[in-house]
C-alpha cells in the first residue's frame, strides 16, 4: 500500500471501501450457497443411515418370526406328544377313529398357525422396508429442494453484487 504525501499510511476512513461492501455480498453468497449444500448433503447422509437402522430392524422382525416358528412347532410337538398320551389313557389312538381326526386337525390348525406367523413377519418387515424408502424419497426431494434454494440464492446474491458493483464504478 503507497503512502500519503504526508509518510503515513491512508486510513482506513480515507480509503476508498467501495469495492468491499460487493466482495463482502460475494462471499456472504458462496458460504450461504456451501451451506445449502451441505445441508443437503447432510439430509442424505441422516436419510441414509435411517434406512440402513430400518433395513436392520426388518432383518431382525423375519428372524423372529423364524424363531417364533420354531417355538411353535416345538409347542405343538408337546401337544402331540400330550394328546397321543391322553388318547392312549382313555383306550384310544392317534392313528386311526376320533383320534386320527383330532390328530389332523391339530396338525392342520398348527400349520395354519406357522404361516401366520411367517406371513405377520413378512408384513412387518416389509412394511418398516417401504417405510425406509419412503423416507429416503423424502430426504432425497428435501436435499434436491435445498440445493436448488442454494443455487437460487447464489443467482440472486452474484446478481446483486454484479449491480452494486456497476454502480459503484458509474459513481467513480
Amino acid at each position: 500500500m503507497a503512502r500519503a504525501r504526508d509518510g503515513h499510511f491512508p486510513r482506513i476512513r480515507d480509503m476508498n471501501m467501495g469495492f468491499a461492501a460487493p466482495l463482502a455480498m460475494v462471499a456472504g453468497t458462496v458460504i450461504s450457497t456451501i451451506g445449502a449444500f451441505k445441508a443437503a448433503d447432510s439430509m442424505e447422509d441422516a436419510a441414509a443411515f435411517n434406512t440402513h437402522v430400518q433395513n436392520t430392524q426388518a432383518r431382525q422382525i423375519e428372524r423372529q418370526a423364524t424363531a417364533d416358528v420354531a417355538s411353535h412347532r416345538r409347542d405343538f410337538e408337546k401337544f402331540r406328544g400330550a394328546l397321543t398320551s391322553d388318547l392312549a389313557a382313555y383306550g384310544g389312538s392317534a392313528s386311526s377313529g376320533t383320534g386320527l381326526l383330532l390328530a389332523q386337525e391339530a396338525a392342520r390348525q398348527a400349520k395354519l398357525d406357522e404361516l401366520n406367523i411367517i406371513t405377520q413377519g413378512q408384513n412387518r418387515a416389509n412394511m418398516t422396508r417401504v417405510g425406509a424408502q419412503i423416507g429416503e424419497h423424502e430426504a432425497s426431494i428435501g436435499a434436491y429442494q435445498r440445493r436448488m434454494g442454494g443455487l437460487g440464492t447464489a443467482m440472486e446474491g452474484f446478481s446483486r453484487a454484479a449491480v452494486m458493483a456497476a454502480d459503484l464504478g458509474a459513481m467513480q
